[in-house]
């Protein structure tokens, strides 16, 4: 996340050259999980043997919403309020934060300087056309296949962290992940804040997700194009002041650290099973993973509200009659 932009990338094209080499025998693989599905995929699930390796590493990042091309990353920022087409350029890095803010870190001067800007500045018809259709239909968003996954979900957050300053949250998934850990300790390229304990249980989590996860879903600008025959997504986000408040006032309600990467990927995955429905109609059954299904199952209530359509209101007249029939009715 320090020099992050969300953008598609052909991260397995290097594998060619890795393969040619037969003098490279231990390799160090960092991708988002599609690229890591694709690489343990490769030869029946064994890439090592595909690729004339005797050890293959695998770090991840937890991975949502990249942007189809640079050109599509590139035009997001420059909706950025403080930033522009005119400042597009300078980014070297902007995430989505926990505070409900982009932090977009730029070139200034011979520094950099950090501007924080409100989700709720961005024009809402810059959110599908910065996501690609691959990332829409997702359900890897920790990364499942990796050795040792780092990324800013369900670690602490304060209102003064910046990309820079903010943990990271680390999940060990085997031994090689264990060994990736330690020799990172040791070098000292890595402190441990806090034991996580089995599955993060020892991690700070405070709130309930389940409203805001709703409520974010039913704002989503793909769930409402998708829902709503007649939505036209704005081109105009809130004012930067009123955007602050509202994302000030957003990030006091918000659940944290362990239930708030609970939020993210529930929101995400229900979006995103609406799309694959959408999308590829009865497919999505063997496309959607259970685990998914399982997250998912426990909105089946809001969700069947969310996606059936009001009762047409009977067209009862203009006149008389009809100003009676609507008292009776009443």
């Amino acid at each position: 996340g320090r020099r992050v932009k969300p953008s598609l990338c052909p991260s397995l094209a290097v594998l060619d050259e890795v393969r040619a080499d037969a003098s490279l025998k231990r390799l160090l693989f960092t991708g988002v999980g599609c690229a890591v599905q694709a690489l343990r995929s490769m030869n029946g699930g064994d890439p090592e043997a595909a690729l004339g390796l005797d050890e293959l590493y695998v770090l991840g990042t937890h991975c949502v919403d990249n942007s189809p091309t640079p050109e599509a990353a590139r035009r997001f920022v420059s909706t950025l309020p403080g930033v522009g087409a005119e400042r597009a350029d300078d980014v070297l890095a902007y995430e989505f934060m926990a505070d409900f803010r982009v932090h977009a870190r730029l070139r200034a001067g011979d520094g950099e300087e950090t501007v924080k800007l409100a989700y709720m500045t961005l024009p809402p018809s810059i959110g599908i056309p910065s996501i690609a259709p691959s990332c829409f239909s997702c359900f890897d968003y920790t990364n499942g296949l990796a050795d040792l996954v780092v990324g800013y979900m369900g670690a602490p957050f304060s209102n003064d962290d910046e990309m820079t300053t903010a943990p990271l949250m680390v999940t060990v998934r085997n031994a090689r992940g264990r060994e990736m850990l330690e020799t990172a300790v040791a070098s000292g390229r890595v402190s441990i804040l806090q034991r996580g304990g089995k599955g993060g249980r020892a991690l700070p989590s405070t709130g309930d997700r389940r409203a805001i996860t709703m409520k974010t879903v039913a704002g989503d600008s793909m769930v409402k194009s998708l829902t709503d025959p007649s939505f036209i997504a704005g081109d105009k986000g809130a004012p930067p002041f009123v955007g602050n408040i509202l994302a000030n006032i957003i990030a006091k309600a918000l659940p944290t650290g362990i239930e708030f990467a609970r939020y993210s990927i529930d929101y995400h995955y229900l979006r995103n099973l609406l799309f694959v429905e959408d999308r590829m109609g009865k497919r999505a059954d063997r496309h959607v993973p259970a685990y998914a299904r399982a997250i998912m199952d426990r909105y089946a209530d809001e969700m069947a509200e969310l996606t059936t359509p009001p009762p047409e209101t009977p067209d009862e007249g203009d006149g008389l009659l009809g100003a009676l029939r609507r008292l009776l009715r009443r």
